[in-house]
């Protein structure tokens, strides 16, 4: 009788979620997030490879391999070929050029603040500064992940070179406890990353449990999705066929689009949630 109970309750959430998903608009507002995740991704990139390699104090090129390395694992279609030539293109800017290019970057978060407080049905939207300043938060805590990735890689690699001690040896040279050490890895930042979003971005209070559940199903979401996006590109899309050289673009796109959804996703089942614990 519990099982079914349960059932019928998750059931009825999906359902809900269905209908508020749909209410609020998802598929229209994902669209207009996923214009501006692509104005907002290359400022960003360089960004990033101008901090870490000021970080790491290594060279240009170490680090759109440490950049693209990462982002790769959040996305099969972000370093891809026409992102990396694009991004090399225009080198590192410095001092007063990396804050443009970061305030340029935060639009992506503006509009992803838009998205979120639509899940939560909130009307009133904060000033442009204080917007422009949360979005700016976003966007170095994004960065921080990213410095915080590269020192658990490096942690690993180091790890995994330590043969003092013979069963921990058998462990380490397996190649399950890599793949299964990774998989958790970037799950742990994925749900990291959308439990920001979900507890900052709304112009409201949200509870930490509420922000927690909706990072959960979004990361969850994203990373099964991003297992079966890298299986299906190279062996049944054929968007250069259809669109050639913008293919790579049109992947990218398809990618993002699909990225907001599960970001708007994960804000409803934050909103829904705290709906229904309010209500009990």
């Amino acid at each position: 009788m519990t099982v079914k109970r349960c059932a019928l309750g998750a059931w009825d959430f999906v359902r809900k979620l269905y209908a508020e998903f749909n209410k609020d608009l998802g598929p229209m507002v994902s669209a207009s997030m996923s214009f501006y995740a692509l104005l907002s991704l290359v400022p960003l990139l360089l960004v990033a490879v101008a901090v870490v390699a000021q970080v790491l104090h290594s060279t240009e090129t170490a680090a759109y391999s440490k950049v693209f390395e990462y982002v790769g694992r959040f996305s099969p279609s972000l370093a891809g070929d026409p992102l990396k030539s694009v991004v090399r293109g225009r080198g590192i800017a410095g001092g007063l050029g990396l804050l443009a290019l970061l305030w340029s970057g935060t639009q992506f978060f503006v509009s992803l603040e838009t998205a979120v407080n639509i899940a939560w049905n909130v009307r009133e939207r904060r000033s442009f500064v204080k917007q422009r300043l949360v979005a700016l938060g976003m966007a170095l805590g994004a960065g921080a992940l990213l410095l915080v990735n590269l020192g658990v890689t490096t942690l690993t690699e180091v790890v995994r070179g330590f043969h003092r001690i013979r069963i921990l040896n058998v462990i380490l040279q397996a190649q399950w406890t890599w793949t299964a050490a990774g998989f958790l890895i970037t799950l742990a930042l994925t749900t990291a990353m959308f439990t920001m979003v979900y507890k900052f971005l709304p112009n409201r209070h949200v509870k930490w449990r509420d922000a927690l559940v909706g990072a959960g199903v979004a990361a969850v979401l994203w990373e099964l999705a991003k297992d079966a996006f890298s299986w299906y590109v190279p062996r049944f899309a054929g968007y250069n066929r259809v669109y050639g050289s913008l293919g790579g673009v049109i992947i990218l796109m398809v990618w993002i689009y699909y990225s907001s959804m599960v970001t708007v996703i994960g804000a409803e089942v934050s909103a829904l949630r705290a709906q229904i614990r309010q209500r009990s």
